[in-house]
């Protein structure tokens, strides 16, 4: 171990704690010890401590009640719950109040190993958190687009190169991916950036009156136009106009958006006169645009006319690695000035589990419930929507026994290897939801490797059933 971690040991046992003690110094631990729940609290305000182990059973403060103390006083603290009994009950009880994990007694070498090295390893991940949170707080304010994985790295370089310069942008991505923001970052870059951002929704223009949206309309033009009004063209002259769901716009409609871009001219509803404009466009869809083309309900030469720049936003579930950093950006957003809280490492492990259809849109939802919901100063497992807050048995512990394979004598090594190599890799895709990337991170190896066995053994995944 390069780092000296400290571990506290909390049981009545005395047999019990000497084991502990002597496993974990001998793997390079410090260790601190007691056998009672309010000396542990004295130890752990004396002492920095980086992993807990506490019994469930003890005289005067139960296991229980101590890690309530534990999780209040030091939220990124790992409590590992001791038992005496395989009762599901009661480890589903302490996974539910906050426990990283629970051990039955008696307990090996290698168990004690693995889950102080996997809590420490949750640790970590929270002290990043941490960080990031005072590195948001530094370089971004809320609703600012966020992520460090290498697809919306590929997006910031993609908006960097479009602010440079003048050309139309054409943003793709499912809904809740943060079209807009994207589209105003562009703006913010721009020479354009202390001119007008005009957002349009198309989606919600109904066919009959998108030209007056767009290009405005003059007084008498119709029944009801008792005065001149601008439209959203003319209002973002020497600025930019968003076009946001462009692909649900009328085919009508698209001819005269079309128009009035190779001219960078129009004329209002009712008018005689050409108005010229100088205006950036950017458009957005959240349907692939070339199959609207195929189906003709969108034009090839307003698609190519948009086309110049093209940035496709990745959904939430191809960017896990990102969800710290946003769940991070959202807590600064909503909660109050000096009441700021955190996510616990399991609630957040949680998080970074779920599929999200929704995206990031639905992240934030997530967040903002569970702030409402949340008591004290952690947001627990518990706090989280229904579809998170479902205890699981620990990925190890799932584990198939080599034993549990076929064990006919006919049955080869090679083949019993591939049966069990097959098992826990579709284990770990169930686990993830069928994300492959999730599930690599899971066994710990490469999004290729992970890629390489799912071809091996042919498996059925979500990204294959697609196709």
């Amino acid at each position: 171990m390069s780092e000296k971690h400290t571990v506290l040991l909390v049981d009545d046992e005395l047999d019990t704690l000497d084991v502990l003690e002597a496993t974990l110094s001998s793997a390079g631990y410090a260790v601190l010890k007691t056998d009672r729940g309010r000396k542990a609290l004295e130890l752990i305000s004396d002492h920095s401590v980086d992993l807990a182990f506490v019994d469930y059973r003890m005289p005067e403060m139960d296991g229980l009640e101590l890690l309530s103390h534990l999780r209040n006083k030091h939220p990124d603290l790992p409590v590992i719950m001791l038992t005496a009994t395989e009762s599901i009950q009661l480890a589903v009880q302490a996974i539910k109040a906050g426990a990283y994990d629970y051990l039955n007694k008696p307990f090996n070498y290698h168990q004690i190993q693995i889950v102080a090295q996997k809590a420490l390893s949750a640790r970590k991940l929270w002290q990043e958190n941490a960080h990031l949170k005072r590195e948001l707080r530094r370089t971004t304010g809320p609703g600012v687009l966020v992520g460090r994985s290498r697809a919306m790295q590929q997006v910031f370089h993609r908006i960097e190169r479009a602010s440079e310069n003048e050309a139309t942008v054409l943003i793709q991505g499912e809904n809740g991916t943060g079209k807009e923001l994207i589209a105003r970052a562009i703006h913010e870059g721009s020479h354009r950036r202390d001119r007008p951002f005009i957002a349009v929704d198309c989606a919600a223009i109904p066919a009959s009156l998108l030209e007056s949206e767009l290009f405005g309309h003059e007084k008498g033009a119709f029944t009801g136009a008792d005065r001149l009004r601008r439209g959203k063209f003319e209002l973002a002259h020497g600025g930019t106009l968003f076009l946001d769901e462009i692909g649900e716009m009328h085919i009508e409609g698209q001819a005269k958006v079309l128009r009035a871009l190779q001219e960078r001219q129009f004329t209002r509803l009712g008018g005689e006169k050409p108005l010229r404009v100088d205006i950036r466009i950017i458009a957005a869809t959240n349907k692939p645009l070339e199959e609207a083309i195929r189906t003709g309900q969108f034009r090839q030469d307003l698609y190519y006319r948009l086309h110049v720049i093209k940035i496709e936003v990745p959904p939430l579930r191809e960017r896990l690695d990102d969800i710290a950093l946003l769940v991070e950006c959202f807590l600064e957003k909503y909660c109050p000035e000096g009441q700021r809280k955190q996510i616990a490492p399991e609630a957040l492990r949680a998080l970074m589990q779920a599929e999200w259809p929704g995206n990031v849109r639905q992240l934030e939802n997530v967040i903002h419930s569970a702030l409402a919901l949340c008591e004290g100063p952690v947001i627990s497992l518990s706090d989280l929507p229904p579809q998170f807050n479902q205890a699981t048995v620990p990925f190890d512990r799932k584990i198939p026994e080599i034993g549990a394979l076929p064990s006919d004598e006919s049955i080869a090594l090679p083949e019993r290897m591939r049966k069990y190599e097959k098992a826990l890799v579709e284990l770990a895709l169930a686990e993830s939801g069928g994300v492959e990337k999730a599930a690599a991170a899971i066994l710990g190896i490469s999004e290729r490797s992970m890629w390489h066995l799912v071809k091996k053994h042919e498996i059925e995944t979500r990204r294959k059933k697609r196709k």
